[in-house]
């Protein structure tokens, strides 16, 4: 299942994005035209490879993502943003698996940061924010990887303070907080 999705449902989340209006569908037809779709899709290729430990590999298509990126032409910058989201979702995963956890966190912020810009530039991406609490969960497994029992149970509590709408999901460049 991918982040965003609805189990069982087959419901993703730019699927919200783009019954929320004209320019949410627009901007849903051009994420999903090869020259994008191609980076969500090797994000997810590097995932499930990172899952069974092969690092190498993971790693190598994380590179090959990178170097799309690079090659891009021009991106909406909300269409970057949400590339670049799943890039560091997946690059997070990769030095959590090689042990570099303070990499992971690194590019556990980067993904953050990158969905809070992408719903900045375009409201309608407010789907997005739901990913939020998935960071905040991660980073809780980090702290458990290092042992860090009281850093674990405050990101798990983080985490359900979000969900249960006590804590915003993200602030907004303009200064406006994301919630349930």
């Amino acid at each position: 299942m991918t982040s965003g999705q609805t189990a069982g449902s087959g419901t993703e989340w730019y699927d919200y994005v783009s019954l929320s209006s004209e320019e949410g569908r627009r901007w849903v037809a051009e994420y999903r035209t090869d020259q994008y779709s191609v980076v969500p899709a090797l994000a997810q290729k590097s995932l499930a490879l990172l899952r069974i430990h092969e690092a190498a590999a993971g790693q190598e298509i994380l590179l090959q993502i990178e170097d799309h990126l690079e090659r891009i032409p021009f991106a909406p910058r909300s269409i970057f943003h949400v590339l670049e989201r799943w890039l560091y979702g997946a690059v997070a995963y990769y030095h959590y698996v090689v042990e570099n956890y303070e990499a992971a966190e690194k590019a556990l912020e980067r993904a953050h940061e990158v969905v809070t810009a992408a719903i900045s530039h375009a409201p309608f991406l407010l789907p997005l924010a739901n990913h939020c609490p998935e960071f905040v969960l991660h980073r809780a497994r980090i702290s458990r990887s290092r042992r860090r029992w009281d850093e674990m149970r405050r990101d798990i509590d983080t985490a359900r303070r979000m969900t249960e709408n006590r804590l915003p999901l993200c602030t907004l460049s303009d200064g406006a907080t994301v919630d349930y």
